[in-house]
């Protein structure tokens, strides 16, 4: 306590209402836990971030009676992969993306 300053029953100091010290308060009390709160959603979301990618499907790695499905769902993968670069070169907007990305797999699927 600094010297000078009396502390009163309601919380305050001389000449602070107790209401405003305990709006203080609360609101020291919400931040608090908040800043916890956000440090805690940031942290998960770090943690779970690698997750979103899907991997390419390596067929050695697969038992061999899933082998053939694998070898088709890889050429599939890559199929999209090529077609999503052509996408990026193209600097296709995102609204017309998905269009061209079909477009894109019907025409190779012509091939």
């Amino acid at each position: 306590m600094v010297s000078g300053q009396r502390r009163y029953p309601g919380g305050g100091r001389e000449g602070e209402s107790p209401a405003r010290s305990a709006y203080f308060c609360r609101d020291f009390l919400t931040e608090a836990i908040l800043n916890h709160f956000t440090l805690a959603a940031l942290g998960s979301l770090l943690l779970t971030f690698p997750a979103f990618a899907e991997k390419l499907v390596d067929p050695t790695k697969v038992a061999p009676e899933y082998r053939d499905a694998a070898e088709k769902r890889r050429a599939e993968q890559l199929k999209q992969l090529e077609c999503s670069h052509k996408a990026d070169v193209a600097k296709v907007i995102p609204r017309e993306r998905t269009t061209f990305l079909l477009q894109c797999l019907e025409a190779d699927a012509a091939k």
